[in-house]
């Protein structure tokens, strides 16, 4: 779907990630150095975050969120909704979200959303606080953000050297500027982003956890994230570059026109394997992974705090396309103004 949305605007925008950094460079005793350094150089992923057990990735977006609330005038009593973005939520139930709504003490009339979506779901929360905003509602606060380290078998390289966790905050409000979202789906695509046990479908037990090596190197069990890499990267070059022509051609912009092409940050080869397909010019495609990972619905947001001086500076932010893809499958643009929004550095939690 596709829909131009008035009135509203992005006025503030954080991001949080764990203290704890790992060192691909240490996998080179399990793996050897010219190996993890070639998977670096490939990836533009050298260091990445990791939670320590027992932090969640709401803990890292209700960190982010703090610190617009400290650092702003933000009124905790206008945000009429909460929608939390995560495929690692708390819990199987309760929604996050509740959880988020009473430990920030936030009035009982605010209606609540979990998406556990992925690489998308950034794009797809801006659809749904964009959906409340034009139905009434004041403020919107979107948080997003995995811990997908807990999903991963340390085994796996094939994963365990991209995804790293993050959490952000964002603050979408009545306005004056519009934002055009464009979503899609594609669930026969679903078994290559996947972890199969843990749900209702194939509930975790003794024969799910076993650990067994199903490629040369290679170890997992049904309980760990499984992705088909080569398959994730065909899909991205298929369908982004159409999505974002799309975005384009309904808004009368032109590559030109955009300061700042926001891609999911999977991995510095796909990006700039986009960027060139696209035939866009680097400084348009930011690109701050590097000491982060793949941090899944956190990435755009996390890029953007990251990067946000050196973009306002450039003048880059008054026209930003936004494009989320991964699990699901699933992708999406989300195209607005963000030269008025005030951006704050990651923090570490």
């Amino acid at each position: 779907m596709e829909k131009l949305f008035k009135n509203l605007n992005i006025s503030h925008v954080a991001s949080a990630i764990p203290s704890d950094i790992f060192d691909l460079l240490e996998l080179s005793k399990f793996y050897g150095e010219s190996e993890v350094n070639k998977i670096i150089k490939s990836t533009g992923i050298s260091k990445i975050r990791k939670a320590k057990k027992g932090l969640t990735s709401s803990d890292l977006c209700s960190s982010a969120f703090e610190n617009i609330i400290e650092n702003s005038d933000l009124e905790l009593d206008e945000i009429d909704a909460v929608i939390f973005v995560s495929q690692t939520r708390d819990y199987i139930l309760p929604q996050t979200s509740n959880l988020i709504q009473s430990k920030f003490n936030l009035n009982k009339r605010v209606a609540c959303f979990d998406l556990p979506m992925g690489c998308a779901g950034y794009v797809n929360g801006l659809l749904q606080a964009a959906m409340l905003i034009s139905a009434g509602c004041r403020k919107v606060v979107l948080l997003a953000g995995d811990t997908s380290s807990h999903l991963i078998n340390e085994n796996d390289r094939s994963v365990s050297m991209v995804f790293g966790d993050a959490g952000s905050a964002t603050i979408i409000e009545q306005g004056s500027n519009d934002m055009y979202i464009n979503v899609c789906s594609d669930g026969s695509g679903s078994d290559k982003l996947i972890v199969e046990a843990g749900g209702y479908r194939m509930p975790s037990n003794i024969q799910t956890s076993k650990v067994l090596e199903v490629e040369p190197g290679i170890f997992r069990s049904n309980n760990d994230l499984y992705m088909d890499g080569m398959a994730i990267m065909n899909f991205a070059i298929s369908e982004v570059p159409k999505i974002i022509s799309e975005s384009l051609n309904f808004l009368n912009w032109s590559n030109d026109d955009v300061g700042c092409f926001a891609l999911h940050q999977a991995n510095s080869f796909m990006i700039n394997y986009l960027r060139k397909k696209m035939k866009i010019p680097i400084e348009k495609v930011p690109i701050s992974l590097e000491g982060f990972g793949n941090t899944g619905p956190a990435s755009i947001p996390l890029m953007l705090t990251d990067l946000h001086s050196n973009l306002f500076k450039n003048n880059q932010l008054n026209k930003v396309v936004m494009c989320g893809f991964g699990v699901g499958l699933s992708w999406g643009t989300a195209c607005c103004d963000l030269s008025n929004t005030k951006f704050y550095k990651p923090i570490e939690t």
